[in-house]
């Protein structure tokens, strides 16, 4: 049996987690971006870490570290190369609305509240997130509150 009537919370969260997703999806690719995605595809075609950093411009011989990026330069390259852009921006979409999501679940208080808390993160999420492995960072964050 359907129900009458709007629930103004499950209104709201729905409209926070699309908001997070919609902000999510205009991520920009920064400088860096192309170069996860180029460590992502030598990852691929190598089937391990790179040893020395091959992309700077100055290579560091003998000064590269571990890189513990590299699930998330595999995650974007496989994604970028299964659908480009688009596909990598839904990506980052689907975890920041994710992310948020699990945050509007693990706040107490009444659901305007929370809301109102959640929409005051998207002025900074829209200029802080980029396809760069911090989103999974934020991500993981949320799992852990």
């Amino acid at each position: 049996m359907l129900r009458q009537g709007i629930n103004t919370s499950e209104t709201l969260a729905a409209l926070a987690v699309i908001g997070l997703f919609a902000c999510g999806s205009l991520m920009v690719m920064q400088d860096d971006s192309w170069w996860h995605l180029r460590c992502g595809e030598l990852i691929w075609r190598t089937g391990s870490l790179p040893s020395h950093d091959s992309l700077s411009f100055i290579p560091a011989e003998n000064k590269y570290g571990p890189n513990p990026e590299w699930l998330a330069q595999l995650v974007f390259f496989a994604a970028y190369s299964a659908g480009g852009l688009p596909l990598l921006n839904l990506l980052g979409g689907l975890v920041t609305a994710l992310a948020g999501g699990l945050l509007l679940g693990a706040m107490r208080g009444p659901i305007e509240r929370r809301f109102f808390l959640l929409m005051l993160s998207l002025p900074w999420l829209v200029g802080s997130l980029s396809v760069r492995p911090s989103i999974f960072t934020f991500l993981g964050l949320a799992t852990l509150v």
